[in-house]
């Protein structure tokens, strides 16, 4: 967790990669920092906020649901995602 302009900024490692998003859900402010990483496809990586379960790209920060077919769907850019160099 870092804090940069005022924002809290969560930097997640995953199989070898960093990613960096706003620390709290999109949604209601979930804490992000105590979310599963889930792998959603071609979507890539997710993290799913664990109090409403709302799944979202660590690449792009769009939010994602299955549809009626069980598909993975993006809502589009939910979450504030930053870029990372290491």
């Amino acid at each position: 967790l870092v804090q940069a302009d005022g924002r809290y900024i969560a930097l997640i490692a995953h199989e070898g990669k960093t990613y960096a998003m706003d620390a709290t859900c999109y949604h209601m402010g979930g804490p992000l920092l105590h979310a599963d990483i889930e792998d959603m496809g071609d979507f890539g990586p997710a993290v799913v906020c664990p109090w409403h379960r709302y799944q979202i790209s660590l690449e792009t920060g769009d939010g994602l649901y299955k549809n009626m077919a069980q598909q993975t769907c993006s809502k589009g850019g939910r979450q504030r995602v930053h870029p990372v160099q290491v």
